[in-house]
């Protein structure tokens, strides 16, 4: 080999290293930046929880709906939107604000506590109804106190001793004799409902038994309903206690304990 072809062939070698040594460099270079700009978003991402509307006042948003922790949540003046992620939490945004919701990290989704929330908010309309109904043909309304005992009507009704526990009346015009019958060993009370006053706190002389039967005897009225009370456990929060009173009959008063969380 002749030395101007060894000293070209140098050439050429130290020209495409020297390129290669560019190329390298470049591509380092751009897959830094991707790094900088992508990772925070696939950490973020990552780290989403999912989260399901309680209430709204936006119409990009709806009662029932599921949204990720992650997306920009958008909310004009005067704009509210309340949420509960996986793990109870309740998160209530008001407007002006944009941006993403600093929720916990991926809860265990086998939970199932927003699927079950989903499931009771999708009786707001069936509650709606049966209020219509109730209103047309004079029946009791329904109270906004999710733990309010509806003397004037027959069911299932969770209660917590957290709370004080109180009958619930629509009418309240007169004042009327009150008994209640514990329909397990007979043990009676009578005590009088005021006129003025639309409830009444539970006689301290009749004991609330988890599971037991009582039968409302309110002077006046025709019906005499029954009502059977179910002490919920303690849980760790107030959706998780919706869900609990979903579960075991106290549908309704579920639903208005949601409507209640802000």
């Amino acid at each position: 080999m002749s030395d101007r072809v060894a000293r070209n062939i140098s050439i050429y070698a130290y020209v495409l290293s020297t390129v290669s040594a560019l190329t390298l460099k470049a591509f380092m270079a751009v897959m830094a930046v991707m790094a900088a700009l992508f990772t925070p978003v696939l950490i973020s991402t990552l780290n989403a929880a999912e989260l399901v509307v309680i209430a709204s006042s936006n119409s990009n948003f709806k009662v029932g709906q599921v949204v990720d922790s992650s997306l920009d949540i958008k909310l004009a003046n005067d704009a509210a939107l309340t949420l509960i992620s996986e793990s109870g939490k309740v998160f209530a945004l008001n407007g002006p604000r944009s941006g993403a919701i600093e929720a916990e990290g991926a809860a265990d989704k086998t939970s199932g506590l927003i699927s079950s929330i989903k499931n009771i908010l999708a009786g707001k309309k069936t509650e709606a109804t049966t209020l219509g109904v109730m209103r047309s043909i004079g029946g009791p309304e329904i109270p906004s106190d999710p733990w309010a005992i509806i003397a004037g009507k027959t069911g299932k009704y969770c209660i917590t001793l957290s709370k004080p526990v109180v009958l619930w009346r629509s009418d309240a015009q007169k004042t009327r004799k009150l008994i209640l019958i514990n329909l397990d060993n007979n043990h009676k009370v009578k005590t009088v409902w005021s006129s003025g006053q639309n409830i009444l706190y539970w006689p301290r002389l009749m004991p609330l038994v988890d599971g037991a039967t009582y039968r409302v005897d309110l002077a006046g009225k025709n019906q005499l309903p029954k009502l059977t009370v179910s002490m919920v456990p303690d849980q760790p929060s107030q959706a998780h206690a919706a869900v609990w009173m979903a579960q075991n009959g106290c549908e309704q008063q579920a639903l208005r304990l949601l409507q209640s969380i802000n």
